[in-house]
């Protein structure tokens, strides 16, 4: 009977789903090097045509024509973006077992399973101690959106901007529209480590 509790709860403790995260800040930077009229027509350009980049172009036209601009294909001013990842190092749970099968050879006709619950362990872990500690985690995975507004005729730059955020459990284009309207309310602005909710 015991047995059978302590096969219970190993097995809860298994299925327990864990406590999800999110990036819900986000940092942003600003600078602004000449003003512009609003009235000046803008074109959007992806610095790299990967699919979340073409998707989030169509989120940026569309969130600057909300705001009052004109969007061409070929204006004057050119909104050029990229989007990045600065990879960080995840902690593990480490080396920790619970529950062992096994299928030993038994008589000629039958073999004979096992399911061994295992209590303690000092290397492997066990039901009372969790057995050798995994990576500890150094930094979050870090997304960024990066964005620059230039002079088309003569390559002057107006305007750069840069927003960041821990990736999270969030997904990378989940993430980059949350980040467009941060970027878009920096437009020719200056900004310095402004930290700004997400969602």
């Amino acid at each position: 009977m015991k047995i059978a509790f302590y096969l219970f709860l190993a097995i809860g403790v298994l299925i327990t789903p864990a406590a999800t995260a999110r990036a819900n800040d986000a940092l942003i930077n600003a600078v602004s090097y000449e003003k512009f009229g609003q009235d000046l027509p803008i074109s959007v350009r992806p610095l790299d045509n990967s699919d979340i980049n073409l998707a989030l172009q169509k989120t940026i036209e569309d969130s600057l024509r909300a705001k009052g601009y004109t969007v061409l294909d070929n204006a004057g001013l050119v909104f050029s973006f990229d989007t990045e990842n600065e990879s960080g190092a995840w902690s593990n749970a480490g080396d920790r077992q619970l529950i062992e099968l096994k299928n030993q050879d038994g008589t000629p006709h039958s073999n004979n399973p096992e399911v061994r619950l295992n209590l303690f362990n000092s290397s492997r872990g066990g039901v009372f101690n969790p057995g050798r500690p995994g990576t500890s985690q150094v930094t979050p995975t870090i997304y960024r959106l990066n964005a620059t507004l230039e002079n088309s005729a003569n390559g002057q730059r107006l305007w750069e901007g840069w927003t960041k955020a821990e990736l999270g459990l969030a997904d990378e284009a989940t993430l980059s529209r949350a980040m467009v309207p941060i970027l878009l309310n920096a437009l020719g602005k200056t900004i310095r480590q402004k930290k700004t909710s997400l969602y």
